[in-house]
């Protein structure tokens, strides 16, 4: 690859066939693509109107030059890095389905066409549901188990810009119009997440 990715591609670690050993499991979004990032954002001081901020804005105006405008009705903003960065991913699944140079899209713990209860790459849209459902009920994403969101330029290919982002999943669905039909829609939020392994700073983790 020489550029950013052309698909979403998330991987779950879960137990999906219940043999006591996880799979990693690889789901590749590609057709009717559309991924939208935003940041959710989580300022300490946010706005007019708290108590804090009529404080800090009356004690600037009396010590500020009376003859510019007053601030009492001008919010002060705060960001510590709060907040949520999210990737809203919608998607359509199909039976068979291929990327531009004819490579199955990988569904599963397995890149080749198979039905197994751990993938389901070139099945039917109740099978590629169904197994996507699994990994996610089973896999428990949360900070003790992230899932990993490819997409754009964040992925583990040198040739882009960013890292994979860890992320746990929010509102996953996916749906069929017919037991016949040969497609399928899906739509999830990806919430990026900290691990509890990652190594965090020896003086906020102290009690003392």
């Amino acid at each position: 690859m020489t550029g950013p990715l052309d698909r979403a591609r998330l991987t779950i670690e879960a137990d999906a066939d219940n043999d006591g050993v996880d799979e990693t499991g690889v789901f590749e979004m590609a057709g009717n693509l559309m991924v939208r990032p935003k940041i959710r954002t989580g300022f300490i001081l946010s706005g007019t109107g708290s108590t804090v901020n009529s404080v800090i804005a009356g004690f600037l105006d009396d010590e500020a030059d009376r003859s510019t405008e007053p601030s009492k009705r001008r919010g002060f903003y705060l960001d510590l890095g709060g907040g949520q960065w999210t990737v809203d991913i919608e998607f359509r699944g199909w039976v068979g389905s291929r990327d531009a140079d004819g490579v199955p899209l990988q569904w599963g713990d397995d890149a080749s066409p198979s039905r197994t209860q751990t993938s389901a790459t070139g099945q039917g849209p109740q099978t590629q549901i169904d197994v996507l459902m699994r990994y996610i009920n089973v896999g428990q994403i949360d900070s003790r188990n992230l899932a990993t969101l490819e997409y754009g330029e964040h992925t583990s290919d040198p040739d882009t810009l960013y890292e994979p982002v860890d992320v746990v999943l929010e509102g996953p669905q996916a749906s069929t119009k017919a037991q016949k039909s040969d497609g399928y829609d899906g739509r999830m939020t990806c919430i990026a997440a900290a691990s509890f392994d990652e190594p965090w700073d020896a003086g906020f983790n102290d009690q003392r």
